[in-house]
């Protein structure tokens, strides 16, 4: 049994040896990357890979979203694909802060505040509400 159990350790100590870096991919974009043996539809870098190094560097230096495979290469995203894909994220942020903006995610406070500077600028001076009005106006109806 003793002798099973230490096989059993220096088999899994040896495939873990040779674990490698798999890139998986769709099209050019990279989807995923981790550890492991070679894997279907996956590129797979290990330490008998001629340019292991330099793809270990390149995963490791830029981030997956600027790299891509040509070829059954991974390579770096050009300068004016990483920015096409910088502006892609930034206009998907300001449409998401738009959404939330047209959702009138603001407090009770912004919205009288909003709608006021409205309806001043709407009537004639002499019905225009000041903030000392509103004020005097709270305090009146707070005495009994």
């Amino acid at each position: 049994m003793r002798k099973f159990i230490l096989t059993l350790c220096f088999l899994m100590i040896a495939f873990s040896a040779i674990a490698g870096t798999r890139i998986f991919y769709s099209g050019e974009d990279v989807t995923g990357i981790s550890k492991g043996s070679p894997a279907l539809g996956a590129l797979y870098y290990n330490d008998d890979s001629p340019d292991y190094v330099t793809k270990i560097a390149l995963i490791n230096s830029v981030p997956r979203k600027f790299l891509k495979v040509v070829a059954g290469e991974l390579v770096e995203r050009t300068q004016a694909e990483k920015d096409a894909i910088l502006q892609a994220e930034e206009d998907a942020r300001q449409v998401a802060q738009d959404n939330a903006d047209n959702e009138l995610q603001v407090t009770l406070k912004e919205v009288f505040v909003a709608w006021l500077q409205i309806y001043n600028s709407k009537v004639p001076a002499q019905y225009q509400v000041t903030k000392n009005a509103l004020i005097q106006k709270i305090k009146s109806n707070r005495t009994p």
